[in-house]
């Protein structure tokens, strides 16, 4: 499955959030993404963010994931092709 849209550009849009609001909203409206693609990645990208989750964000993470409307099989592409390349060198610094 091709991704028309540069996932690297979004992911880093989500994570240059400096006034509280969801830039990842807009950046798929601006580039023609998928919006609940976009919000899965941007739930996934969590996870590889320095620092401790609480159990309800975790809890929150999860039923935003299970409520999107990918089966088991997309997501699991969804977190090792498309977030997991882009974050997980974050674990490395």
């Amino acid at each position: 499955m091709e991704i028309a849209v540069d996932v690297t550009i979004l992911m880093s849009a989500a994570c240059d959030d400096q006034k509280g609001e969801i830039l990842w909203e807009k950046e798929a409206a601006r580039y023609g993404a998928d919006p609940d693609r976009v919000q899965v990645w941007d739930a996934f990208s969590e996870l590889y963010l320095d620092g401790f989750r609480t159990d309800a964000e975790l809890k929150y993470l999860a039923e935003l994931i299970a409520d999107s409307p990918f089966c088991s099989d997309e997501l699991e592409h969804i977190l090792l092709w498309e977030v997991a390349p882009i974050c997980a060198p974050n674990f490395f610094n």
